[in-house]
């Protein structure tokens, strides 16, 4: 195997942590926010981040664990765990990132990276981590690379002197695989095709106007609330909407992706403001509105198969 750590993320640097990190360390793991719905015991010592950072390593190995750095611009943000079993198959992943640093999408790209790591270049066949079921930020980072809950064992997990209950997480190559292939270039969102929205007060009026004047002659589908007029030589389409049978608005866009649910639980971590929960409708589609910064609303959709 050929190191590739230090590894370059779209936004950070992946690497060993080094003997300068061990105060940083040590502080953000004591941070009550930070530490709250973690596994360490506290507090965490100089001489226990000590010990980690002079295990020194170039790659990660089958048997052994690691801590990675996660650096933005030169300044240590946090750390990933990674702990790959001795037979190079299974590996358990957590991540940590520093509160003033949280909510930006750091812990999902680092994750991510490492994830890919794994199955692509390590050959592991199963990704998994383990997590408290209150700790919903992580559940959702978790979401975004791809996993999902595979089992909860309620008071199964010692925890600074009591019982917590148990999430695993998990991801098998095979689905890491698949999802892969219906993600961005970038590793974001897979748009398949964006529709425009028009407003309307009355779909046959609207009819007259895209049939008859520009020629749109292909009616692709008409429920009665929203209808939709293609080109037939062109494929070129509008849609019109006199009022969403389920939102509370009207779109500006419907956005057609490969997965729409990591679309949600990315616009999620992100911030956005999602104007209709993810929901199965009964024509047929997957979708949740989300509110672009500018104001736009747009549908994201799926077609169910």
């Amino acid at each position: 195997m050929n190191p590739v750590y230090p590894m370059r993320t779209e936004r950070l640097v992946l690497r060993p942590l080094t003997a300068s990190d061990i105060d940083t360390v040590v502080a953000y793991r004591n941070d009550p926010q930070v530490a709250a719905l973690q596994d360490w015991d506290l507090p965490v010592t100089r001489e226990r981040v000590e010990r980690q950072v002079a295990s020194g390593w170039s790659d990660i190995s089958p048997g052994e664990s690691r801590q990675i750095g996660i650096e933005r611009d030169g300044e240590l943000v946090g750390d990933l765990f990674c702990g790959l079993d001795e037979h190079g198959g299974v590996a358990e992943i957590g991540f940590t990132l520093r509160t003033e640093h949280q909510g930006r999408g750091y812990a999902t790209e680092a994750a991510s990276a490492l994830v890919a790591d794994l199955f692509g270049r390590l050959g592991c066949h199963r990704v998994f981590a383990q997590l408290s079921p209150a700790n919903a930020a992580s559940q959702r980072v978790l979401r975004r690379v791809g996993m999902h809950v595979e089992s909860f064992a309620p008071k199964s997990y010692w925890w600074r002197g009591q019982w917590d209950d148990n999430l695993v997480c998990a991801m098998s190559v095979e689905q890491w695989r698949s999802r892969s292939a219906g993600r961005g270039p970038g590793g974001g969102v897979q748009v398949t095709e964006v529709i425009a929205d028009l407003s309307v007060p009355d779909l046959d009026a609207a009819r007259s106007f895209y049939v008859d004047f520009l020629g749109l002659s292909t009616q692709e589908f008409n429920l009665g609330w929203v209808a939709r007029f293609t080109s037939p030589q062109t494929g070129a389409s509008v849609q019109v909407v006199t009022q969403d049978a389920s939102g509370p608005t009207n779109p500006h866009l419907s956005v057609k992706v490969a997965d729409v649910d990591a679309a949600h639980a990315e616009a999620v971590e992100r911030g956005y403001e999602i104007v209709l929960p993810l929901r199965d409708e009964t024509w047929g589609v997957r979708r949740f509105f989300v509110r672009a910064p500018d104001g736009t609303v747009v549908n994201i959709v799926r077609h169910r198969v």
